[in-house]
């Protein structure tokens, strides 16, 4: 019989994330004057996402289009 070891596998992988929605003009207007903005980047962040929740786009289930494979694939031993 083999010896085992605890092993965390971790890898990452990009997500593409996309859906047609109806916008009101001034929420895209607003979008534009976000991105114009001279606002720290965290901030810029989280307004873009703050409004993309308006139109329930939160990078879930449904809005998933497709991924890339993983990539950096690490084995590490935790005992």
């Amino acid at each position: 019989m083999s010896e085992k070891i605890k092993v965390e596998i971790t890898a990452e992988s990009r997500v593409y994330f996309a859906k047609y929605v109806e916008m009101d003009k001034a929420d895209y207007e607003k979008y534009g004057q976000i991105i114009d903005s001279d606002l720290p980047n965290r901030e810029i962040d989280r307004k873009i996402a703050e409004l993309a929740d308006k139109y329930n786009f939160g990078g879930y289930g449904n809005d998933i289009q497709h991924w890339d494979d993983l990539e950096e694939i690490t084995f590490e031993a935790l005992d």
